[in-house]
C-alpha cells in the first residue's frame, strides 16, 4: 500500500515509510490533544465531587506530546507558517542550493537535539527517576523526557528525506504535497471543469495551486509554437 500523496520516484520506499510514520505520529498528537481536554474535564468533575486532583504535570506532558508529535506531519503537508518572499523570486538552481543548505542545517540541529534529548532522558531515569511535586504528592516527570525524545524521530526522518529530495533536485514536501492528491487531470476534463465553475467562484489556496500545477502540465504537453502565428489568417 502506498502512502497518500506520494509519487513514483527512486525514493518511493523511503517516501512511503516516512509519510506513514509521520501520519501515525500525527494521530498520536491528536490523541494527546484529546487527552488534555479529558484531563481538564475530569479535574473539574473531581473538584465538583469534592475529590480534587492535580493535572498540571499530565497536561504539560500531553502538551509536549501534541506539539512535537505533530511536527512531522505538519512539515509533510506544508502547513507550518512560511514566508516565500525571497524564494519565489529565485530561479530553480538557486532554490535548490538554498533547499540543500536549509535542510542540511535543520538535519544537523535535529540530530544534536535528538542525541541530547535521549541523553537527558537516560540521566533523568536512572539511577534516580525524576519526579515533581504536584498538588497531592510526587508525580513522575521522567516519562515525558522519553516522550519528547521519541517524538523528534519522525520529524528528523522528514527533514532527512527533504534533504535527500533537495540533493536530487526535487522540491521538499512542503512544496510538492499539495499537487500530489491524485493523478494529473487530462486537459479535456480540465476544460470541462473550468466551464462548469462560475466566474465569481472564490478558489481556495489548494485549488489555486492545483490549477497552477495543471497549467504547467498542459504546457509540457502542448509547448508554445515558435513559428509564425496563425491568428492573422483566421
Amino acid at each position: 500500500m502506498s502512502a497518500p500523496g506520494v509519487k513514483d520516484d527512486p525514493i518511493r520506499v523511503a517516501d512511503n515509510v516516512v509519510v506513514w510514520v509521520a501520519a501515525v505520529s500525527a494521530m498520536i498528537a491528536t490523541l494527546a490533544t484529546l487527552g488534555i481536554v479529558a484531563a481538564f474535564v475530569s479535574s473539574v468533575i473531581a473538584r465538583w465531587l469534592g475529590e480534587p486532583f492535580d493535572v498540571t504535570n499530565t497536561v504539560s506532558g500531553l502538551l509536549v506530546t501534541a506539539t512535537f508529535a505533530g511536527m512531522a506531519w505538519t512539515t509533510v503537508r506544508g502547513e507550518q507558517v512560511s514566508v516565500q518572499v525571497v524564494t519565489e523570486r529565485l530561479g530553480p538552481k538557486a532554490n535548490r542550493v538554498l533547499d540543500i543548505v536549509i535542510w542540511a542545517l535543520a538535519t544537523g540541529y535535529l540530530v544534536w537535539l535528538l542525541v541530547a534529548s535521549f541523553d537527558r532522558a537516560v540521566s533523568r531515569t536512572w539511577p534516580v527517576p525524576e519526579t515533581i511535586i504536584n498538588g497531592v504528592g510526587l508525580a513522575p516527570l521522567w516519562p515525558w523526557r522519553w516522550v519528547f525524545a521519541v517524538a523528534l524521530i519522525p520529524f528528523l526522518l522528514v527533514v532527512l528525506l527533504n534533504l535527500a529530495r533537495a540533493i536530487m533536485g526535487r522540491r521538499p514536501y512542503d512544496d510538492v504535497m499539495q499537487f500530489d492528491d491524485g493523478p494529473p487531470i487530462p486537459p479535456s476534463e480540465a476544460a470541462a471543469l473550468d466551464d462548469a465553475v462560475p466566474d465569481d467562484t472564490v478558489l481556495t489556496d489548494h485549488d489555486a495551486m492545483r490549477a497552477a500545477s495543471l497549467a504547467e502540465h498542459e504546457q509540457q504537453l502542448d509547448p508554445p509554437s515558435t513559428g509564425t502565428s496563425e491568428k492573422g489568417t483566421r
